[in-house]
C-alpha cells in the first residue's frame, strides 16, 4: 500500500518560487498553498476511511 501522494508543477516556474520571488509567481504560490492544505485536510488523521 502506497502513501498518498499528488504532484503538480507549474512551467516556468523556479524550484523554489514561494520565497522573496513569491510576487512573480504569484498564481503559482496561492495554487500551491491551496493544493498542500487541501491535501493536508484530506489525509490527516481524523480524515482517514474507517
Amino acid at each position: 500500500m502506497g502513501a498518498p501522494h499528488e504532484s503538480h508543477t507549474y512551467p516556468g516556474a523556479p524550484h523554489s518560487f514561494f520565497d522573496r520571488t513569491a510576487h512573480a509567481w504569484q498564481h503559482a504560490c496561492t495554487d500551491a498553498c491551496h493544493r498542500v492544505l487541501t491535501f493536508t485536510e484530506q489525509h490527516s488523521e481524523g480524515n482517514r476511511p474507517g
